[in-house]
């Protein structure tokens, strides 16, 4: 499935100045240096540079709104039949298109089989709004 364009208004820009080392910054144990948090607070960025890479990460809340509103539906639509259209997760786009994401490269291959498969892991529970299996 091809990745449409983001707008200005979707892009958060980061600068030289965010991925250096400045003291007051906050790092975790493993060398990542906190940059951004959005507004409501759900997802933080952290940034590492090593070996000549930039690695990113996101974290996500655990009791953000959408994991409380997918373990919701969930028992909504336990013992429900399948049908056409069923909604089997609910995640940010960020899970989708950031590089370092395992769901990002079936995404972008358009491999669906591939993106389901990971669904079913057990890592990836949070973002279930189905129970069952799907490949």
């Amino acid at each position: 499935m091809p990745r449409e364009e983001a707008t200005d208004e979707e892009i958060i820009r980061y600068f030289v100045d965010d991925l250096i080392p400045i003291e007051g910054r906050i790092y975790d144990t493993n060398g990542f240096c906190h940059i951004h948090t959005t507004d409501d607070g759900a997802v933080r960025t952290w940034v590492k540079r090593e070996g000549g890479r930039l690695l990113v990460r996101h974290e996500m809340e655990e009791g953000s709104e959408l994991w409380d509103a997918n373990t919701g539906k969930r028992a909504e639509e336990a013992g429900r039949g399948w049908g056409d259209g069923r909604v089997v997760a609910s995640m940010p786009l960020s899970l989708l298109t950031s590089p370092s994401h395992p769901f990002a490269g079936p995404w972008a291959e358009g491999d669906m089989k591939g993106v389901l498969s990971r669904l079913e892991d057990s890592d990836y529970a949070k973002v279930r709004t189905r129970e069952g299996k799907l490949v």
